[in-house]
């Protein structure tokens, strides 16, 4: 893969809210597609990052000479994307919620002795929209987080979604993943063949992804 010009990484979970001060998450900090965005600056791409608004770490920690984008919801992620359409690659690692509340609630629900069912819809696909709206020979890699090591549903989301690559950590362990420093990750290629990086520090798991692909 020669070296792009320009590189997205989208990082963190999105937040679907119910009212104006709760809402559906994941347990996604962003931390590693932020490593992934510095490994990629100082590697001398050319980075934009898109990232929740108000992320403590995203925000509290802005990469020097890295373009940040705000988003919130699915929704609003997949609007800024569309937006900007120029990428070479695509690192698409924010964890986006599946659904969203049906209605969102104006102000604050207050508590009763009531049942309350929460009706939710899907969310925008928003990484097979990436495939369908990226520039032409723009490469979109994927990421999945799985309850096992086990790498067939990461292999089926890569041939169903027509994406250059897949990236998957096994969230079972306690050790690598969400809340830790460290990662581990199986690099599944649209080629069919796949590699593991071993368990590294993340920014040492960014550097390994990015070098195994610009092989490709």
């Amino acid at each position: 893969m020669a070296q792009p010009h320009v590189v997205f990484v989208t990082t963190g979970g999105t937040r679907e809210y119910i009212d104006d001060v709760r809402f559906i998450t994941n347990f996604s900090t962003g931390r590693f597609g932020y490593e992934i965005a510095r490994a990629l600056h100082d590697s001398d791409y050319e980075v934009i990052i898109f990232c929740p608004k108000d992320a403590p770490l995203l925000s509290g920690q802005p990469i020097a000479g890295v373009e940040h984008v705000d988003f919130s919801s699915a929704e609003s992620l997949q609007g800024q994307l569309h937006m900007r359409q120029k990428a070479d690659i695509i690192f698409h690692s924010a964890a986006v919620a599946d659904y969203r509340p049906e209605e969102r609630i104006s102000g604050k629900r207050r508590r009763t002795s009531d049942t309350w069912s929460l009706d939710l819809v899907a969310n925008p696909d928003v990484i097979a929209e990436l495939v369908s709206v990226a520039k032409s020979g723009a490469k979109v890699v994927g990421f999945a987080a799985e309850p096992s090591s086990d790498s067939e549903a990461a292999q089926n989301k890569l041939a169903r979604k027509k994406l250059f690559a897949i990236a998957m950590n096994d969230i079972s362990r306690a050790d690598i993943g969400f809340h830790s420093e460290e990662n581990e990750l199986t690099l599944v290629l649209g080629n069919g063949g796949s590699m593991s990086s071993g368990k590294m520090s993340k920014f040492r798991c960014a550097l390994w992804m990015i070098e195994m692909l610009s092989e490709k």
